[in-house]
């Protein structure tokens, strides 16, 4: 799958295109291929990605929050990986409100981004107001994730889901 930041991807066997909620910002497109387009025929903000869905539990369209990802200094691509994996069981337990959990680790790097990540949820709301299960989680979540992201960098856009 190639995650793409600004004009549409070219010919793909399937694209989702997921419009920005906030004003300013660009839309996010997910294409499936069966041979990824050369890097010449992307865009400048697109990404290879190794998709891996960890769960989809929401009935319909919702709102999507991309997260694009860097790693903390000082571990390399396959130990984020690794942590981000391990922090699968956290988020689980933390974010009552997540109806929907993607982390795409980056195969083709472009600025620097290592990871980007789909949370999804039935409305704005369950993401601003029921995004952890308590004070307590949102401590527990926030130091696991700088163990492997480097919180200040990166971007993030939240999004409407494709009816």
């Amino acid at each position: 799958m190639i995650v793409i930041r600004d004009l549409p991807p070219p010919e793909a066997v399937k694209v989702r295109t997921y419009v920005p909620a906030e004003p300013g910002h660009l839309p996010v497109h997910c294409a499936w291929y069966e041979q990824p387009p050369d890097r010449g025929e992307l865009a400048d903000q697109a990404w290879l990605v190794e998709e891996r869905p960890r769960w989809d539990e929401l009935d319909g369209p919702g709102i999507t929050r991309f997260s694009f990802l860097r790693r903390i200094p000082g571990i390399d691509r396959d130990e984020f990986a690794r942590r981000w994996d391990k922090h699968v069981a956290l988020a689980r337990v933390h974010h009552p409100a997540l109806r929907r959990y993607v982390q795409n680790i980056v195969i083709s790097p472009a600025d620097g981004i290592d990871g980007i990540v789909e949370l999804g949820f039935e409305s704005v709301d369950d993401l601003e107001q029921r995004m952890y299960d308590s004070d307590e989680g949102r401590a527990v979540i926030g130091a696991d994730v700088r163990t492997f992201i480097d919180v200040a960098a990166g971007s993030r856009v939240v999004t409407r889901d494709p009816g």
